[in-house]
């Protein structure tokens, strides 16, 4: 078997610039709301309303760098004829007890829409990699798991986890 490669996306590269345009937007306001001359009374709704716009410049540049770091974690699977090369490590394929996908961490809006059957292609449902977003927040990922306990966790926002189980699973030897 020859080396395969698996590139990670950059899924969540929209996310980090939309957070970094938010927060460049609300800093100006902020500016402006500190800037302007007004009546004493609306300088208190003023005060109130920076501070309430500061928490969401805040909140918008800790979403940036997260996903930022997100991005920076995510790198290329590359399987070679013995082992896999992870941002964990490298995994030997004899060292592998188990690897499957699960779902985790569906919302209460993802169940109260029905969104419940978009992942489980045996429900009814399409097999087809979604954003996270369009599946009511719930997310697949591949868990691999050594003989030692370790677990490697892989999500399908930034590999094709379908096509990287299929590959596991031509690689791991037979037991």
């Amino acid at each position: 078997m020859n080396e395969k490669i698996f590139t990670a996306t950059d899924a969540h590269s929209v996310t980090m610039w939309s957070a970094v345009a938010i927060a460049v937007i609300l800093s100006a306001i902020l500016v402006y709301l500190y800037k302007i001359k007004d009546k004493k009374e609306n300088k208190i709704l003023r005060q109130v309303g920076a501070m309430l716009i500061f928490y969401g410049v805040l909140m918008s540049i800790g979403t940036a760098i997260f996903s930022y770091w997100n991005n920076a974690k995510a790198i290329d699977l590359v399987f070679k004829e013995t082992s896999v090369e992870t941002a964990y490590g490298t995994l030997n394929y004899n060292n592998i007890r188990d690897a499957r996908i699960r779902v985790e961490g569906q919302t209460a809006l993802g169940a109260l829409l029905g969104n419940t059957t978009q992942n489980n292609p045996s429900a009814g449902g399409s097999s087809a990699r979604r954003p996270s977003s369009a599946r009511g927040g719930s997310t697949r990922l591949l868990v691999v798991v050594e003989t030692s306990g370790k677990t490697h966790v892989f999500s399908e926002d930034n590999y094709d986890i379908r096509a990287v189980l299929g590959e596991f699973r031509k690689r791991i030897p037979k037991k």
